[in-house]
């Protein structure tokens, strides 16, 4: 029996009119797309407002970027304190952290 050479690309891309047969040496696509929820659009929204934030950090008044700095150092205060309290209980109990 001789192979039928298949195609790499298609020629051409378009959708199916007759759904009842399909030939064989055709390429097929699903497209699903969800329905977007509330949360992507408030994450879109928050990504957006972060994004202006940043960019005009250098034009807000000092009192806002004091609260920045003295938020950002709280927060790397706590998760420096958090992996030295693991290490240091790793090293009394003689575990393997």
């Amino acid at each position: 029996p001789r192979r039928e050479k298949l195609t790499k690309w298609p020629r051409k891309v378009f959708a199916v009119q007759d759904k009842s047969s399909f030939p064989e040496s055709s390429f097929y696509t699903w497209k699903h797309q969800r329905p977007p929820t509330p949360w992507i659009w408030v994450g879109g929204w928050l990504l957006i407002l972060f994004t202006l934030g940043c960019c005009l950090f250098p034009l807000a008044p000092m009192q806002a970027k004091r609260a920045v700095f003295h938020t950002s150092l709280t927060i790397l205060l706590v998760l420096v304190g958090t992996v030295s309290g693991e290490t240091k209980s790793c090293q009394t109990n003689n575990l393997i952290c």
